[in-house]
């Protein structure tokens, strides 16, 4: 596949992605109502990060490629059955769940034990 953009490497990433969802699990555990859109929108507005795709650095990553499926999605190339709306654990409604899947997919990304 050939990159359509240089920008933002895997690691980076992931990087981001869990600094952006720390910090949305703060603000859900400090009783924010504000909804998960809304505090992706802040969180990337705030760190100089307005113009990433969908305000997810999964979706920016995935975005590199001349592709229109979720493929490349970071988490999907540590699992390939993960998907981000998954009603167990979907980033919408299920804030603290998707932090978890996502603290758990890095782990076993980076090769570390529990």
């Amino acid at each position: 596949m050939r990159a359509k953009k240089k920008q933002l490497t895997l690691d980076e990433a992931w990087d981001l992605c869990l600094e952006q969802w720390d910090w949305i699990k703060a603000q859900k555990k400090a009783g924010s109502k504000l909804s998960t859109k809304k505090l992706k929108d802040q969180w990337c507005e705030e760190n100089g990060h307005g113009d990433v795709e969908k305000n997810c650095f999964f979706c920016e990553y995935n975005s590199l490629f001349d592709c229109s499926s979720c493929d490349n999605c970071p988490g999907r190339l540590v699992d390939s059955k993960f998907f981000c709306g998954n009603e167990e654990y979907s980033y919408i409604n299920r804030h603290f769940k998707f932090h978890a899947k996502l603290v758990e997919l890095n782990k076993i990304r980076l090769g570390l034990k529990e």
